[in-house]
């Protein structure tokens, strides 16, 4: 907690706002063995004593400290119950995992100290994902060791020895390495926006040799993979490979990957090309789409979402984070223009606020219809065209941890279930939420 709090100054103040004050009389038991380890203890002023069972220790002097780390047997200790003042920093554990008291803390005069409970302690880091990261590391080396000692366990007087040792085997990469990568080339992004939008379209190994060039974040050592997250940005590339051949009207580079027997129908791709027609694609729209595409799922990202409230955990909440607080961790978005920034913003709020694949089985109500509607009326009809567009492409993608060769996905069998989807909400600008929902389910 400390290190964290020194190397983010941004969290400092949110954590010291979090501490509760706590003040006890002589001989007020603090915590007790079998209970349910509830929060962090540090201990300001007062005297103490740490009862502990037979057999088991506790290691509030420094010179035992020493000698166990020096042997590297924890379990040595001159006695069962430890007196100590002053301050001390007690149940660690607790920020990081579901622990039992094995031990009491007593109190052998006034006393005061504070608490800090693991959900202030999350939502303290939530806004910071290389904090997350950094905590992430630290606990999970943390907890390893502790479950380490078995019987000895340190659940409430870890030694500082102990947590020195921690420290040394966490990877220390400084904050700027920590999800930190070049700013976007405009150059070469203008360059591949004039290529799909007026030149003929290249050849498939191209198109993925030149996509994470123009969106930085798609690069084999960018953050995708940092998060551990080599599918969603193989379905990344893949949606934004399958909406170039979907603007371009490439029926055959899409499809590339679909059998024969379920390959899509010439109909149903003609159906697409109206909708893509009706959409009014520009180049800034195109632009803002891929995007868009590139970085959605670094939202899947289970260590970013985890940061988050409770009420704001879906992909779009984590995206929309990290392009308002941490632009350089998704640095594509800074080579939008205005209006491009502004109809990602808009589309990714409608996003939040109505889950597409429930309509498609059956599991939204009018209300999450009028919801929509709502923002759609706030946001105005280019960031709806936007947002149904981003729908089909975030669809192409689904399974681009399979191929890359076009959307494997939207072929015979799953592209009329999207289409007709998309052409109910088609309506939501000219009818009522309940019409747009029975006009789908019927």
């Amino acid at each position: 907690l400390a290190s964290v709090m020194e190397l983010f100054p941004q969290t400092y103040l949110s954590i010291c706002e979090a501490f509760t004050p706590q003040i006890y009389a002589e001989e007020d038991v603090i915590f007790r063995e079998r209970t349910t380890v509830e929060c962090l203890y540090i201990t300001l002023r007062g005297d103490y004593v740490i009862r502990a069972p037979p057999g088991m220790s506790c290691f509030v002097s420094y010179a035992a400290e020493a000698r166990a780390s020096k042997s590297g047997d924890w379990s040595v200790s001159p006695t069962t119950d430890a007196e100590f003042s002053g301050v001390r920093w007690l149940c660690e554990a607790s920020l990081y995992a579901y622990m039992v008291h094995k031990r009491r803390l007593q109190t052998t005069s006034f006393a005061d100290a504070l608490t800090f409970k693991s959900e202030d302690f999350a939502k303290c880091v939530s806004k910071s994902p290389a904090c997350i990261a950094k905590v992430y590391h630290y606990a999970a080396e943390f907890i390893r060791q502790l479950n380490q000692q078995k019987e000895h366990m340190q659940v409430e007087c870890v030694p500082m020895a102990f947590v020195e040792d921690v420290c040394a085997k966490v990877n220390h990469r400084s904050v700027k390495d920590e999800f930190h990568y070049p700013a976007a080339d405009p150059e070469e992004n203008s360059a591949f926006m004039d290529m799909i939008m007026n030149r003929p379209i290249p050849e498939q190994g191209e198109l993925e040799e030149r996509l994470p060039r123009a969106f930085c974040e798609l690069r084999a050592d960018g953050i995708y993979d940092n998060l551990s997250l080599q599918t969603e940005r193989a379905r990344a590339l893949c949606a934004m490979i399958s909406v170039i051949y979907l603007l371009r009207d490439n029926y055959e580079a899409f499809t590339a990957a679909q059998a024969d027997g379920g390959r899509m129908s010439k109909d149903l791709w003609l159906d697409m090309q109206r909708f893509v027609r009706w959409c009014g694609v520009s180049r800034e729209m195109a632009h803002a789409m891929l995007v868009f595409l590139a970085i959605r799922g670094i939202g899947k990202a289970p260590m970013l979402l985890q940061g988050m409230d409770r009420d704001n955990r879906s992909p779009e909440d984590v995206v929309d984070m990290l392009m308002r607080t941490m632009t350089k961790k998704v640095p594509s978005v800074d080579g939008l223009a205005r209006q491009e920034l502004a109809l990602l913003e808009r589309a990714i709020d409608i996003h939040r606020s109505f889950n597409f694949a429930q309509l498609l089985q059956g599991e939204n109500t009018p209300y999450h219809v009028a919801q929509m509607q709502k923002l759609v009326r706030q946001y105005g009809s280019s960031a709806f065209k936007f947002y149904l567009l981003s729908l089909v492409g975030v669809m192409c993608g689904l399974c681009g941890g399979a191929t890359l060769k076009g959307s494997k996905f939207l072929d015979q069998t799953n592209g009329p279930m999207l289409m007709a989807g998309v052409h109910a909400l088609l309506w939501v600008e000219k009818a009522s939420p309940l019409a747009v929902y029975w006009g789908y389910v019927g």
